[in-house]
């Protein structure tokens, strides 16, 4: 079995810390990992290869407003929220010019997160996220 050590430095909220588990499709390579803030940087090693570069996500929420009538008077409310999902990408690149890109999808509510990477040779690597 060959194993993908991973290591991702930088990640998804302040002062917290995350586990990274990663599996490659249609093999056994595995990795695993820790990201942490601050900053939005990025360091990942798989398979002996060092990749730097950033990550950024974006969390989705929603706003909303009532009107109410009565008479000569009115009252209005506006209501801000968040989902608690949020929708990422890792871009990073090897000093060799290697790229590695990921996607993932985050919730805070439930602290975990799932998505994939994709290395220039073409390996797919399931990512899970957990807090």
């Amino acid at each position: 079995m060959r194993i993908v050590a991973v290591t991702v430095l930088g990640a998804f909220l302040a002062g917290c810390s995350y586990n990274l588990e990663l599996m490659a499709r249609g093999n056994a390579k595995t990795g695993s990992g820790v990201a942490t803030r601050p900053g939005n940087d990025v360091t990942i090693v798989a398979d002996g290869v060092t990749y730097k570069g950033k990550f950024a996500y974006m969390s989705s929420g929603f706003m909303g407003t009532s009107t109410a009538f009565s008479g000569a008077a009115t009252a209005t409310a506006t209501a801000y929220g968040s989902t608690g999902q949020s929708n990422g990408t890792i871009i990073a690149r090897s000093e060799d010019g290697r790229g590695l890109r990921c996607q993932f999808q985050y919730s805070t509510w439930s602290a975990g997160g799932v998505g994939m990477c994709q290395d220039d040779a073409g390996t797919i690597y399931d990512l899970q996220i957990s807090g």
